[in-house]
């Protein structure tokens, strides 16, 4: 589970751990586009992907931005171009999306405003819990 307070945090962790939401490469993050700014722009050898992440729910109001990108960005290779949404949460009177929006629930992740550092927790074994602080392993104490 990764608990994390800032959307940068959050941005970091889906880079790190790509190939769990993403079968793509990951290019650049925070790509200027005409019409404002993606979060990560990917691409594979057919298609580019425009990625809005949101660090605790996808909205309508999401949905309407990642299409707002999609209507406006200029791509120049011919590649097919597909905007993906992504948060720990999703509303539950969201629309359709439209055929090129992809929506994806983040699982094991969650926002949490009242904490300092992000954390990250493996089980490797039924009671056996390390947390990664910062990038530094601790073992709880016991």
């Amino acid at each position: 589970m990764f608990i994390f307070k800032k959307e940068s945090d959050l941005v970091r962790y889906i880079i790190k751990n790509r190939r769990k939401y993403f079968d793509f490469e990951i290019i650049q993050w925070e790509k200027h586009i005409k019409g404002g700014r993606i979060d990560l722009f990917g691409e594979d050898s057919t298609t580019e992907y425009l990625v809005e992440i949101k660090k605790d729910l996808i909205t309508n109001d999401t949905l309407h931005q990642i299409n707002r990108y999609l209507s406006l960005y200029s791509n120049t290779n011919k590649k097919k171009t597909v905007g993906i949404v992504a948060a720990p949460e999703i509303a539950l009177n969201l629309d359709q999306p439209g055929p090129n929006v992809r929506v994806i629930k983040l699982d094991r992740v969650v926002y949490a405003p009242y904490i300092n550092h992000p954390i990250e927790i493996m089980n490797t074994q039924p009671n056996d819990i390390i947390e990664y602080v910062d990038g530094k392993q601790k073992k709880p104490s016991t």
